[in-house]
């Protein structure tokens, strides 16, 4: 550099610029610039650093120091955030206090209640809050727990509403699974078609069986139907497509068992067991939410509207009890007239009863015969360019049938 260095006694602002250096006068490489000719003035120094100089920050003694707040709390982290992510979801404590005293659904939906359910404050925790003293600042968790336990009979009451909504959802569930039962059992037992289709098995399975122990035959158990979808004749047809031939023969308004059993298609689907253990289900919740009623000496809209349910379930409860006597009475009078007894798997198994039934049912519409017996004969008989009777198309179909039913 070409000029001397200038010593501040105070710190003043810098200007952010590119310094030029000028190469020296007598060089013979200095280059023609502006900063060569330009005369700089005379500035007071002083001037300049009162002007721009940099003031130092006070310590402002006036401003109190701030203390670090320890929070109390009672739970603990795990239990805390718990608590943390349900308290997101659901509406703040005016709304839950309100809807506490009138039963409003619109105001707390299931998942709410079931989730203030599982976070309400412990017995443990709330001796652990009682020993702490309610004074002091308490952590937000610990404040929404202690804001909901001093709700009058929150925790009966929330235990009430959730029994209720669970019980009157199980109510059209139990409706429509008792209503199958005796309209099914009664599409079985007047059925002509499949009474005859009984009839033309026994007549076929008495020839078959000719000889045997197993002959002479007054009937069979039904036990038997879902083994018959594999027997072929020695023409390669189902002993289904026989038998239907047959009945048809007999009958012929029969045409198989398509859209015959809608009542049965339905019961199929609810099994008498199950629907039992639903029925025992509703009951206790209907005993358990009369019992924590009558803990509870206050009167309000909540009370109200639990009570009117309350009573409305319970003759739900007796109807559907009876109504489940006369199923169950009326079905085993019908597994009885079709030979099952106590001991046999479809004596209580409703649903598996008529899911043998239908599965059967849809076996046999599959192997409808196109054509009857004679004309299927006389085709065979142009396929294989010989005479086929009806005597070894039998014996074919005898042989295969006891092979199923004595294995």
């Amino acid at each position: 550099p070409t000029k001397p260095k200038i010593k501040l006694n105070v710190k003043v602002k810098p200007l952010q610029w590119t310094r030029v250096l000028l190469m020296p006068e007598s060089d013979e490489k200095r280059p023609d610039l502006v900063w060569n000719t330009v005369k700089e003035p005379d500035i007071d120094i002083n001037e300049i650093t009162s002007l721009f100089g940099v003031k130092k920050k006070e310590a402002n003694t006036d401003v109190p120091r701030k203390e670090t707040v320890v929070k109390k709390k009672f739970l603990d982290n795990k239990r805390a955030q718990e608590v943390g992510i349900s308290k997101a979801k659901l509406p703040n404590i005016d709304v839950i206090s309100k809807a506490l005293l009138t039963m409003d659904n619109k105001a707390l939906t299931e998942d709410n209640i079931d989730s203030l359910l599982l976070i309400a404050i412990t017995k443990e925790e709330l001796d652990m809050y009682k020993s702490m003293g309610s004074d002091g600042i308490w952590e937000k968790n610990e404040i929404f727990l202690i804001e909901l336990n001093e709700i009058p009979n929150y925790k009966v009451k929330l235990k009430i509403w959730s029994l209720i909504l669970k019980y009157e959802f199980l109510i059209p569930i139990l409706e429509e699974a008792l209503s199958y039962m005796i309209p099914a059992c009664k599409e079985l037992r007047e059925n002509k078609h499949f009474h005859e289709f009984l009839a033309g098995i026994l007549t076929l399975g008495n020839i078959m069986n000719g000889g045997t122990a197993k002959g002479q035959a007054d009937g069979f158990s039904l036990d038997l139907l879902p083994k018959l979808t594999g027997i072929k004749d020695s023409l390669g047809h189902s002993i289904l497509t026989f038998v239907s031939s047959i009945t048809h023969k007999s009958d012929p308004t029969f045409e198989g068992f398509k859209n015959k059993f809608p009542q049965i298609e339905k019961a199929a689907g609810f099994s008498m067991t199950e629907t039992k253990k639903k029925l025992d289900e509703f009951s206790n919740m209907v005993d358990t939410v009369d019992k924590l009623l009558n803990k509870l000496n206050t009167q309000d809209e909540f009370i109200k509207k639990a009570n009117n349910s309350l009573e409305g379930a319970k003759q739900k409860v007796n109807g559907f009890k009876k109504q489940e006597e006369k199923n169950k009475d009326f079905y085993h009078e019908t597994i009885k007239f079709f030979g099952y007894k106590e001991k046999d798997k479809y004596y209580d198994e409703s649903g598996l009863f008529f899911k043998m039934l239908l599965n059967f049912f849809n076996e046999v519409d599959k192997q409808l015969p196109k054509f009857d017996v004679k004309r299927v004969l006389d085709i065979q008989n142009r396929m294989v360019g010989k005479k086929v009777d009806q005597s070894a198309l039998m014996r074919g179909l005898m042989s295969q049938l006891k092979q199923k039913i004595q294995g």
